[in-house]
């Protein structure tokens, strides 16, 4: 025998999630990433932008201070200044190239990684007023401050959409600035400076307070849109789906109606024709009167796979659970198929204890009801044995057949809806639904549905109902 299929392989199950489930809870945590990712995306690109105005920044800055600073000192913070800041336009180039198409996790990597740059970057800027600024001439440190306002301004916008770096970098900045004043009135405390720094220090606290709420309501802004095309991306993949769903309906829909006008019409015609044989020939009533009722069951058993089938896709199966009890079951499956394997000169044995279950009486009977006209309609010579047992787990049926078996390579097409083994000739009889109607049944009632089957010696059909705790 072969390895088990198990129609779960073949057919999947939607389960409803609650608020508070993991997978609701992943699902949140994988967009808290991607925010965060798209935030580093949007920024990163525009660093280049940044290097390229403080590299015309840094020497403005060095022209004003070189006659009245201490010029070592001067040169010493230029060149580290400038070393920096191409070594940042070589950060951005590395993430553009390598890291920008990564990812999430990627981007929250690098951010971590290289964070310290916009540190260090804050601090070489903040660094002018503790080196430079109490040796420069009023007008000067005007002009200097001007221009460290416009880098905090700059920083604003350019590293608003992740509000962590702007915060790195604005707080390292204002701070290192705050800082350096304090420092200087401590060591020098004559009266104008004194008053010059009561006057400052209010004016750079309200300029952080100012600059820390714009940055943050343009971030709130570029979040906003984040979220917009974020749903818009949930939107379309929604879309899509249900696109992809209709039109598996029409498809399943046209495969009926093919499926239908193509296997309804023999039975149909052969009613017809016996009919008309019953009135031009009533001396063969007997005869004929079997033909009639195998041609009128053959059209019942098709519209019943096509009641199935419809349920099943409208959602309309409804589990009644009652105590069910299989010697009685059996019974009623042996008078509706008995028949059926005696036309086919077949043996049909129904082996059970006295069991009883609590499930859905005619659900369960008319999974086991497909599966034993299944293996009718699949065996020419031997015979059909259904069983029930109990196990450890709750209790099997077995159909065993001694047919034609199924072969590796169709073991899992044949749960497909409408499929037909072209190499079996019982294929020719019904739509090609009773297998895929049979696993789709197991699912509201939790059975577990399986099989095994060798080719020329026959199959094994098992329906596990396990036993409630």
């Amino acid at each position: 025998m072969q390895p088990e299929i198990t129609a779960t392989q073949q057919h999947g199950t939607d389960h409803s999630q609650d608020a508070g489930s993991p997978a609701l809870a992943a699902v949140a945590t994988a967009d808290t990433l991607w925010f965060e990712a798209e935030s580093i995306r949007t920024f990163m690109p525009m660093q280049r932008q940044t290097q390229i105005i403080t590299l015309f920044v840094i020497p403005l800055i060095f022209f004003l201070l070189r006659d009245s600073v201490y010029l070592p000192g001067l040169f010493a913070w230029t060149i580290v200044s400038v070393v920096f800041i191409f070594y940042r336009w070589w950060l951005s180039s590395q993430y553009m190239q390598h890291v920008f198409k990564a990812g999430d996790a990627a981007q929250l990597k690098f951010r971590d990684k290289h964070s310290w740059t916009w540190s260090m970057s804050a601090l070489l800027w903040s660094l002018l007023d503790w080196l430079f600024f109490s040796q420069a001439s009023m007008g000067d440190q005007v002009i200097c401050w001007l221009i460290l306002a416009g880098i905090g301004l700059h920083s604003t916008t350019s590293y608003s959409p992740h509000l962590k770096t702007m915060r790195l970098f604005i707080n390292t900045m204002i701070l290192t600035l705050l800082l350096g004043m304090l420092v200087r009135y401590v060591i020098n405390t004559q009266a104008a400076l004194a008053s010059m720094v009561y006057v400052a220090i209010p004016l750079l606290l309200l300029f952080w307070r100012l600059i820390t709420t714009a940055g943050t309501k343009m971030h709130n802004a570029h979040m906003h849109g984040l979220k917009l095309l974020k749903g818009n991306e949930k939107l379309i993949v929604s879309l899509k789906a249900q696109t992809a769903r209709a039109n598996q309906a029409v498809a399943t829909k046209n495969r009926l109606l093919a499926s239908a006008a193509h296997d309804i019409r023999q039975p149909v015609l052969a009613l017809e024709m016996y009919a008309s044989m019953l009135k031009s020939e009533p001396d063969n009533v007997a005869q004929l009167s079997d033909k009639v009722c195998l041609a009128t069951k053959s059209v019942l058993n098709m519209f019943d796979s096509l009641f199935d089938l419809a349920r099943i896709e409208s959602s309309q199966i409804v589990v009644n659970k009652t105590n069910v009890h299989i010697p009685e079951l059996f019974r009623e499956l042996d008078l509706q198929y008995r028949p059926a394997a005696q036309a086919r000169s077949l043996s049909l044995r129904l082996r059970s204890k006295r069991l009883d279950i609590y499930t859905d009486h005619q659900l369960l009977k008319r999974i086991l009801g497909n599966l034993v006209m299944n293996a009718i309609k699949f065996t020419d010579k031997g015979g059909v044995l259904v069983a029930c047992r109990q196990t450890k787990q709750g209790l099997r049926f077995e159909i065993w057949d001694t047919g034609v078996g199924i072969a590796d390579d169709q073991q899992e097409a044949v749960f497909r809806e409408f499929y037909k083994s072209p190499s079996h000739s019982g294929t020719s009889d019904g739509f090609g639904l009773g297998l895929s109607i049979v696993a789709r049944l197991c699912e509201p009632l939790e059975f577990k549905f399986s099989m095994r089957s060798v080719v020329g010696r026959g199959s094994v059909f098992c329906i596990e109902i396990p036993t409630l705790p």
